[in-house]
Order: C-alpha cells, then sequence, then structure tokens
C-alpha cells in the first residue's frame, strides 16, 4: 500500500503527465522541480539497476524521476518543443541544475553527444560536487570522438571525486561501479578497468580485515577459556 508521500508523489506526476500532452511546460517543470528537492537526488537515495544492452546501469535518487519526466513528454509526442523551450533558458545559463540535468540527459537519448557533453561540463561546474557529471561529460565527449577533451574531463572527475563528498566516493561499492558504468558506456575502457580493479581490492581488503577480526574474536575466546590455540 502506498504511504501518503509516495501517494502525492504520484498525483503530482499525473499532472505533469496531464500538462505534457497540453504542451505545456511552465507548470510541469515546477512540479518536477518540488519533486526532485524532495527527493535530494544530489544524495544517494534508493538505488535500482536497470539492464543496458550491455552493461548494468545504476540509479541515483532523482535519476528515475527524471526518466519520467521525458518519458512523459516523448510520450506525449511533444520532447521537442520541451528541449526547445529548455534550450531557451539553458542558453541564458539560467543557474538551475535541474534544466542542465534533462537537457543533457534528452541529448544522450538522442546520441547527440557534443551537445550533451557541453550540458554534463556546464553542470559540472554548476555542482563540482556532482561527481557523475565528470564521467557523463567524459563518456559523451569519448563517444563524440574527442578524447583529449574525454581525458580532460575523466581528470577532473577523478579530483572531485577524492574532493568531495566526503570520501563516499571511494568507499561506496556502488559509487565505484555507477562510475564504472557510465565509463563503460562511454567507451573509455582504461578508466572502467581502474574503477573495477579499485573496487576488487577493496573487497579484497574488506575479506583480509572480516578474517583477521575472525581470528582475533577466536583468540580472545580461547585465551578466556583457556583452551589450547590451534
Amino acid at each position: 500500500m502506498a504511504t501518503e508521500p509516495e501517494f502525492r508523489e504520484e498525483i503530482h506526476f499525473a499532472l505533469i503527465v496531464a500538462l505534457a500532452n497540453l504542451g505545456e511546460f511552465e507548470s510541469a517543470l515546477e512540479f518536477y522541480q518540488t519533486l526532485n528537492r524532495s527527493g535530494e537526488p544530489s544524495r544517494v537515495g534508493s538505488w535500482t539497476t536497470r539492464s543496458g544492452s550491455f552493461s548494468r546501469i545504476i540509479n541515483f535518487g532523482g535519476d528515475d524521476l527524471r526518466h519520467r519526466f521525458i518519458k512523459a513528454y516523448k510520450d506525449a509526442k511533444k520532447l521537442d518543443h520541451l528541449l526547445a523551450y529548455l534550450q531557451k533558458r539553458y542558453e541564458k545559463k539560467v543557474d538551475n541544475p535541474i534544466i542542465f540535468e534533462i537537457v543533457a540527459e534528452i541529448y544522450l537519448m538522442r546520441r547527440e553527444y557534443t551537445q550533451a557533453a557541453e550540458a554534463y561540463m556546464l553542470l559540472s561546474r554548476l555542482q563540482p560536487h556532482n561527481v557523475r557529471s565528470f564521467y557523463y561529460a567524459a563518456a559523451a565527449l569519448n563517444k563524440s570522438n574527442q578524447p583529449e577533451r574525454a581525458q580532460t574531463a575523466l581528470n577532473e572527475g577523478e579530483i572531485a571525486r577524492v574532493r568531495y563528498a566526503s570520501g563516499q566516493w571511494n568507499q561506496s561499492s556502488l559509487r565505484l561501479v555507477a562510475l564504472a558504468s557510465i565509463c563503460l558506456q562511454g567507451e573509455i575502457y582504461d578508466a572502467t578497468i581502474q574503477l573495477l580493479k579499485s573496487l576488487f581490492e577493496k573487497y579484497i581488503c574488506r575479506v583480509r580485515t572480516a578474517h583477521q577480526h575472525r581470528d582475533q574474536v577466536k583468540r580472545k575466546t580461547r585465551l578466556h577459556l583457556r583452551l589450547p590455540l590451534r
């Protein structure tokens, strides 16, 4: 049974779908921003995975809502109009990361990689703590045959990964898998391998730590019971 917040969210989204079918943008975007703020998409909320053609894609909290928002306009055959509306605000460099995220995803979905990379780079300037934006920019640049710029974006992403989120980007296995998935989609294979190696090393370290802790507990228990070590 849906909770009250979930029920309220579905009502809001039903209104967004209705507005999409009417070709209305401003009000729909306001509803979307209300839902997006409540979910705090810049943080990791719930994690879900969806199958890609050659990878597993990990979604952050807020991603599914953005996918649904774009799909509502696509289903209403108003996606071009939505993009034109957002593009006007985007070209004015409006200080709203939500617009950059939607524009970037639409371009990425259409495989217009140069435009997607531009939007993701602007998003990374606006939100330097948004580590994924650097990696998405790198992936899009690499897909548009700009490997040098892709490497620059990747380097900036690595710096952001170390600098921001209090080390969460280095400690969370799912976050590392998310970045590796983005690199794989962008055919940046060296970075994909490095991220997966880092993930594997963390796993081995955790296993060793767990074994050491288990051995310490066994020693303390035997010492307490005055049993001979084996």
